[in-house]
């Protein structure tokens, strides 16, 4: 199992999402450290620091633009683990997670998903506005979407503050929506302020 570490966040993420966090790193045959090359010396250390303190036997690995250093180790690691010990590492994974308190599996159900299907393009000032200006209680946002006046489909994904908006090319192409995941999502809210980011405003439809 490769658990993936977002460094401008994990420290964050560790306290709010506790338990989650820790058995992730706990059962990970590898720990990769994304966007590396946007990270504080101190954020690095912090995982690692995390890492070894509930995993020591899990090797960390820092990744620049999807590519891991160390690449050739790296899928050597990933293939290398018995298919037994895969198996006993999910057995136990599972029993953890059946295990779980009521405290943390609350830190678990406490977050919920919604989705949005977009029936018109959006304008993009508004849109990146309502998105920087998000209720704290939305840590994640992903989807697909098109602007007024842009040629093509785009993709949107936000992480705890962090906005990234890129031009892809699918096909089929994928149906426009958005969903937001967090915790205690007021949804009336989220779909009116969306619906005012509307070329032409009309309803959305929730799913």
């Amino acid at each position: 199992m490769v658990t993936v570490a977002d460094p401008k966040n994990f420290t964050r993420l560790s306290k709010v999402l506790k338990a989650i966090v820790k058995r992730q790193t706990q059962f990970a045959d590898v720990l990769v450290i994304s966007k590396a090359d946007e990270a504080t010396p101190e954020q690095i250390a912090d995982i690692r620091k995390y890492v070894e303190e509930n995993n020591p036997y899990a090797p960390v690995y820092l990744a620049t633009n999807g590519r891991v250093s160390g690449d050739e180790d790296f899928r050597w690691l990933l293939v290398d683990v018995e298919p037994v010990e895969r198996e006993r590492r999910r057995a136990a994974m599972r029993a953890s997670l059946e295990a779980l308190s009521g405290d943390d599996y609350r830190a678990h159900t406490d977050f919920h998903s919604m989705s949005c299907r977009l029936l018109r393009p959006l304008v993009r000032d508004r849109f990146e506005h309502f998105m920087r200006h998000l209720p704290s209680d939305v840590i994640r946002a992903k989807g697909f979407l098109r602007f007024e006046g842009e040629d093509g489909l785009w993709v949107m994904m936000y992480v705890n503050g962090d906005l990234y908006i890129r031009p892809v090319t699918l096909s089929p192409a994928p149906e426009e929506h958005l969903v937001f995941i967090g915790a205690k999502l007021d949804h009336a809210r989220l779909a009116s302020d969306l619906a005012a980011c509307e070329a032409q405003r009309r309803a959305l439809t929730v799913l």
